[in-house]
């Protein structure tokens, strides 16, 4: 029942007029409910994403279908489409690419084989240079701890000389 009911009857109209009035009241109510469920129908069809989702949400009384949900349901139809084309296209894309960075990474991974080497080469040099340096650092400090014996056996060892020389 709703509010206007009530008011049937203190409406003071001609009797036959009144029932008109009545009657295209209710018909007036069933088109506007049918058009708020038309409304509804378009939201359905419009949230549907997939074809299993889109045929449910279309399976529907007559009642509801309208030329508005129609378009609706073409333009959802068109999205899915679209969007299984472009699916399509990336699979097929990244297929293609995975091919094409294979081939194009071969050389790279060969040019990074011969660097990796390189550098293991130069870091062995590196090592041995390092060793070297120990072992030359040890002779200095061994030079400086002795230097003074250094020195006195090089002055020895040169009057020796000219001693030599001068028996000459």
């Amino acid at each position: 029942m709703s509010d206007i009911e009530p008011l049937r009857a203190y409406a003071v109209l001609d009797g036959e007029r009144l029932e008109e009035l009545w009657a295209e009241l209710d018909h007036l109510r069933t088109d506007c409910e049918r058009e708020r469920m038309r409304l509804a129908a378009c939201g359905v069809v419009a949230m549907s994403d997939t074809p299993e989702s889109a045929k449910q949400a279309r399976d529907m009384h007559p009642d509801y279908r309208s030329a508005s949900c129609d378009d609706v349901a073409r333009r959802v139809d068109e999205c899915m489409r679209l969007r299984a084309e472009r699916d399509d296209a990336v699979k097929k894309m990244e297929a293609g690419w995975l091919v094409v960075a294979e081939s194009a990474m071969t050389p790279l991974i060969q040019e990074c084989d011969t660097l990796r080497g390189q550098n293991e080469r130069l870091r062995d040099e590196l090592v041995a240079t390092e060793e070297r340096s120990r072992v030359l650092r040890e002779l200095v400090r061994e030079a400086h701890v002795f230097g003074s014996s250094w020195s006195i056996a090089e002055e020895w060892h040169e009057r020796a000389e000219k001693a030599l020389e001068g028996k000459s």
